[in-house]
């Protein structure tokens, strides 16, 4: 028995490990009282993606930009993967609720990134 569980348990590590445990992080974003902004920094590992959330309201501006020193990330609506890409986006949100957008890491090494988020 305490083999086949230590089996199960070798296995769930191996595929965090070839996934990358990165790749299924999500982030929330707060914001401080009373500002409509916050400042996100961190670094992501080569072919890396992460999802990030924010809470916003009907009609309010979204905008996200990405700063980081000549390494490919992009940031982009979750699910709008074919949409344009780049360092930056801003769009109108359309529901109540929580919005999630992602980063990500398409260059061949890790990158650390400062993001500006913004939504008013």
């Amino acid at each position: 028995m305490f083999k086949k569980f230590g089996l199960q348990i070798l296995t769930v590590a191996i595929i965090f490990a070839l996934t990358g445990a990165q790749s299924f992080a999500q982030k929330r974003v707060r914001f401080k009282s009373g500002s409509n902004s916050a400042v996100v920094s961190g670094t992501l590992g080569k072919n890396v993606s992460r999802v990030f959330i924010v809470s916003g309201r009907a009609g309010q501006e979204f905008s996200a930009t990405v700063k980081t020193k000549g390494k490919k990330i992009f940031v982009y609506p979750e699910g709008d993967e074919l949409g344009e890409w780049g360092i930056g986006f801003s769009q109108t949100l359309e529901a109540d609720g929580d919005f999630r957008f992602v980063l990500e890491n398409q260059g061949n090494a890790a990158a650390a990134y400062t993001m500006t988020v913004t939504v008013k």
